[in-house]
């Protein structure tokens, strides 16, 4: 005797219908869920990435400034010291009373004369050329003067003298008296006239003098 079948095929159908859409409902399920874990994780780790992208940028910014903190020190440092060795070359110069027995020394007679004198207690930063004045009496700057090493550059303080002489002889011997003295480091003879005043021929100069300092600025 035969099976019958007694289940109709449409509702068998249905039935099979209803379990693959269910079925297809869990895995696109699970499969929504996953990429959504998915996406969490990315997004977590591109806000990972961005923090360490920022502390770095963050970091790369203080180490610039850093350094263009330390060369603005290097460059202050350097002035200061430079300052510094020109104040205890100053305060190491020939004083300003000196000054009075020096020019003393250097005079031989009455036949110089003084109309100004300053004394410049301030020293300034000049280069190593050494400059010769030969007025057809007498040359300023003996031969064999000794140079500077190239790059030193002297801490000088000055002094000027605007006077008269009895005649380019006079001027000569006084100027070389000068150079005879140890605290004299240099005279510049900056002008020299020769002038006639109530029938008396004079000679009106004016001389830059450099006072010897053991103070030197690079």
């Amino acid at each position: 005797m035969s099976d019958i079948d007694l289940i109709p095929l449409a509702y068998r159908r249905r039935r099979w219908q209803s379990r693959y859409l269910r079925n297809s409902a869990v895995i696109l399920g699970c499969i929504l869920a996953a990429m959504a874990l998915g996406l969490l994780q990315l997004l977590a780790t591109t806000s990972d990435m961005r923090t360490r992208v920022e502390a770095l940028e963050e970091r790369q910014a203080i180490s610039a400034q850093q350094r263009a903190d330390l060369e603005r020190l290097g460059v202050e440092k350097i002035e200061l010291e430079n300052q510094l060795r020109l104040l205890l070359g100053l305060r190491s110069s020939v004083a300003a009373e000196q000054m009075f027995v020096v020019i003393d020394r250097a005079l031989t007679g009455d036949d110089v004369w003084f109309l100004e004198w300053q004394f410049q207690r301030a020293g300034v930063m000049v280069g190593n050329e050494l400059r010769t004045v030969n007025t057809g009496y007498f040359i300023v700057i003996p031969d064999g003067a000794e140079r500077s090493a190239p790059g030193n550059l002297p801490v000088q303080t000055n002094m000027t003298i605007k006077g008269q002489a009895r005649d380019h002889s006079a001027l000569s011997k006084f100027v070389r008296g000068l150079f005879a003295q140890p605290e004299i480091d240099d005279v510049r003879i900056r002008r020299t006239v020769q002038a006639t005043r109530n029938r008396v021929t004079t000679v009106d100069f004016d001389l830059a003098i450099v006072l010897n300092t053991a103070a030197r600025g690079e």
